[in-house]
């Protein structure tokens, strides 16, 4: 079972979201697959100072250059906004490693940030008692996602980041390298008709997983109460989709493209980027099928495929909704807690 590489792909794909609230549907994850834990070190400052965008890409890249690096095996892993957690093979983590340095490179070469990695053996979270659980959900036709349970994941972020993390963290190396093929961020930011776009974090603290299974039905049964169906509280939609036609927002990807390249690749990069954006802006414009991709159906499938909900020991979910909503959600947390 430690050699099972397969573990993930062959997990049974749950149809409904819903379904992270009953952890009997979740199955153990093996000894022989480790957690790689990655976050921008001090995103809440450089967030504050403007870096938004260069927080998420890294946080992007590190997804990137791991699944590109794993030569198109499936790779479970959740993107938290300024870094991500991923599932991986013990036998891959060699190559795997290599391509997370070049990205801590990358963050401070090309951005002035510290990302920071670690790797935590499954085993050794199961020797401290505490169990992994792993699902797969089907978000839409071309794409599952994972979902963890149990509180693996918890003790694996708190190890990395303590003050004992060092033995788990991951080294920088200069001669480190990774693709980024793949990785994109194109679009101007998404508003939405109802004003709002609200962030939602949950951990439930219940007694045991029946507990904090129910505790979490209770919160999505009442997230659909009040802000409606996916339809209703999406937080994409085609309408407000449009891609950028500002060379210093396209700028922030092609740094990634063009690492070790010079100022001049970049720019032309960025150029490259642009021009490429002018095009799609044009053919969106006329719904039309060319150049390989279906432009109409184009903003359809990429909304169908956004991760906007997610678990990973915690209830993620991002949600398009109004003040009222929003305080509707403040008064029932009030009242459960």
């Amino acid at each position: 079972m430690a050699q099972n590489t397969d573990f993930y792909k062959t997990l049974p794909v749950q149809d409904h979201f819903e379904t992270i609230t009953n952890e009997s549907l979740y199955q153990h994850v093996p000894d022989g697959w480790s957690l790689v834990i990655t976050d921008v070190k001090g995103s809440t400052q450089a967030i504050e100072a403007g870096k938004y965008k260069e927080v998420n890409l890294i946080g992007a890249s590190s997804i990137i250059a791991v699944l590109n690096a794993s030569q198109g095996q499936e790779i479970p892993f959740v993107f938290g906004g300024d870094g991500s957690t991923l599932l991986v093979p013990d036998a891959w983590i060699p190559e795997l490693s290599s391509a997370l340095a070049a990205t801590q490179k990358m963050a401070r070469d090309q951005f002035s940030l510290e990302l920071r990695v670690g790797i935590v053996p499954v085993k050794e979270v199961h020797a401290q008692g505490v169990s992994i659980k792993i699902a797969k959900v089907r978000i839409s036709p071309n794409y599952c996602q994972a979902m963890f349970a149990g509180g693996g994941v918890s003790l694996a972020e708190k190890l990395v980041k303590g003050p004992e993390g060092e033995k788990f963290r991951l080294k920088e190396v200069s001669t480190a390298k990774a693709d980024y093929t793949g990785l994109e961020c194109r679009w101007n930011d998404i508003s939405n008709k109802q004003g709002e776009t609200h962030s939602l974090l949950v951990m439930a603290l219940g007694e045991n997983a029946e507990a904090n299974g129910k505790i979490y039905q209770q919160v999505i049964s009442e997230i659909g109460k009040i802000y409606g169906s996916m339809e209703e509280h999406h937080p994409v939609s085609p309408a407000f989709l449009n891609l950028s036609l500002s060379p210093q927002r396209l700028e922030k990807e092609a740094k990634i493209h063009g690492l070790g390249r010079g100022r001049i690749s970049i720019l032309l990069s960025t150029l490259k980027i642009l021009i490429k954006n002018i095009i799609g802006v044009f053919f969106f414009a006329r719904n039309s099928k060319a150049i390989g991709v279906d432009w109409g159906q184009y903003k359809v499938d990429l909304r169908a495929n956004t991760d906007y909900k997610k678990f990973d020991d915690m209830l993620r979910m991002v949600l398009a909704g109004t003040p009222e909503k929003r305080n509707k959600l403040h008064l029932f947390f009030g009242r459960i807690l």
